[in-house]
């Protein structure tokens, strides 16, 4: 098919055609934003010459790109994408591209990695600032890696028209299914992650069915040939059913323990599901834990062999005597006061305000701490410090291997800390003084200095 033929049948299809260089995807024509080729000047843009063809997004139809950038994207599109009848891409990005027409018309958002900065997906419309300014690359273009952008087997077809809000939940969970896949633990700890992720979706009264679905794209980007639908489904079955029944049920305190922090809040982000999960929790004192536990449960570890809490200040696990913890409970249990708003019965609304009050009495919160403990991550004594190679300061946490400072990791399980500041150009000119007044020599100085190093380590005995 040449270009202007192409033109010709995007126009036909209720698109606004852009010329475009042959193996590019940039426009070079000025306002090209603002072209409106018909039929009968097609040719004047369009002729026997290689060319690429674009489309204009965010037009008057709404028209918009689901740009799957990653292969995880791409997998986890076909699971949860709405259906529509236009999809393309290329041999070596096959489904990369979902069109739908979109009322209104959206803003183009981009979904990216918070660790390494990869774009997942995108949804492309309009221009940041809502006017026309984007477009994409079309079929029979060719891509600058020479592959030819084709439409996908039965899918030359007709956009689907999609409510704007609904399109973008459906991307955002393909964004965070996309990442969590991407950072999803090894064998031996993912069974453990499933039931937590089903723990999360049961709190934030998600229905079976939607979790069912998202857990089996997940499962789609790990075991891409061999993923066991049935085992997803029945994490999810057998979660629900113990939180219905009002069972002990793990959840984003679990997840933060084998999924980096930041991937478990962008991702849940993404979702619409926010720090204390927006809980349906129970109205009881195990309700109260499992907020105390969503809401603060990577702040805070239990050890049995002491029988306290310690708490993340930032910087250092500090044991605490339940001073922190306890201030912990009760602003989880403020932040229950905003549950009322989604309540639409009265007297129901009243009745869970008075239980909210009543769970910040001093019993109600001993109770609330007392029983969190089996719901956030539990530590030994043997279990803090044990890397002698990780020294914790007050600016963050030196490998003592390298002399590189590194950022606080509450993951360290750092309960000590050293009151000062490192930095790796500081002398010690006293001490180097002192040394050389001891016992001159530079071979001895050198030892000393050795071994006053290794006195930071727990190795110091070699």
């Amino acid at each position: 098919m040449t270009p202007h033929l192409a033109a010709l049948d995007w126009i036909k299809r209720g698109f606004s055609p852009i010329p475009i260089p042959h193996r590019s995807k940039r426009p070079v024509l000025e306002e090209w934003q603002r072209l409106e080729i018909t039929a009968t000047d097609a040719l004047q843009y369009f002729n026997s010459t290689k060319q690429n063809v674009g489309v204009l997004l965010g037009d008057k139809y709404g028209s918009t790109d689901v740009d799957c950038d990653c292969p995880e994207a791409i997998t986890a599109a076909r699971d949860l994408l709405p259906e529509t009848g236009l999809i393309f891409g290329r041999t070596s990005k096959p489904f990369s591209h979902y069109f739908f027409r979109t009322d209104p018309p959206v803003r183009t958002k981009q979904f990216c990695d918070p660790v390494d900065g990869t774009t997942l997906i995108e949804m492309r419309g309009l221009s940041s600032n809502g006017s026309i300014g984007l477009q994409t690359i079309v079929p029979p273009s060719v891509h600058k890696s020479g592959e030819q952008i084709r439409f996908e087997r039965s899918y030359d077809r007709t956009p689907a028209n999609i409510d704007a809000d609904l399109l973008a939940r459906a991307v955002g969970k393909v964004a965070a299914a996309a990442l969590l896949a991407r950072h999803w633990p090894k064998e031996g700890s993912r069974h453990s992650a499933f039931l937590a992720l089903a723990g999360v979706f049961s709190r934030a009264a998600w229905s079976q069915d939607d979790a069912k679905a998202f857990h089996q794209a997940v499962y789609h980007c790990l075991w891409i040939t061999n993923a066991d639908l049935s085992a997803a489904d029945a994490e999810v079955h057998s979660t629900y059913k113990r939180f219905t029944a009002g069972d002990e049920i793990t959840g984003a305190p679990t997840l933060y323990g084998v999924v980096d922090k930041r991937i478990v809040d962008t991702a849940l982000g993404w979702l619409g599901i926010d720090r204390s999960q927006r809980g349906n929790y129970h109205w009881s004192d195990t309700g109260n834990a499992n907020r105390l536990a969503d809401t603060y449960g990577d702040e805070l570890l239990y050890c049995n062999e002491l029988k306290t809490y310690y708490v993340w200040t930032g910087k250092v696990w500090k044991r605490d005597a339940f001073v922190e913890t306890e201030k912990r409970a009760e602003k989880a249990t403020l932040q229950a006061f905003g549950d009322a708003k989604n309540i639409t019965d009265g007297e129901k609304r009243k009745a869970h305000l008075n239980f909210v009050n009543k769970s910040l009495s001093r019993s109600a919160l001993a109770n609330m701490i007392h029983l969190a403990k089996k719901k956030v991550p539990q530590v030994s004594v043997n279990d803090f410090d044990s890397d002698p190679w990780t020294l914790n300061v007050e600016n963050g946490t030196v490998d003592l291997r390298t002399g590189l400072l590194g950022p606080h990791d509450p993951k360290h399980l750092l309960a000590k800390m050293i009151p000062i500041r490192f930095d790796p150009d500081a002398r010690c000119p006293q001490f180097m003084a002192f040394l050389f007044r001891a016992r001159p020599g530079n071979s001895w100085v050198s030892q000393e200095r050795l071994s006053a190093g290794r006195g930071t380590d727990g190795e110091a005995e070699r």
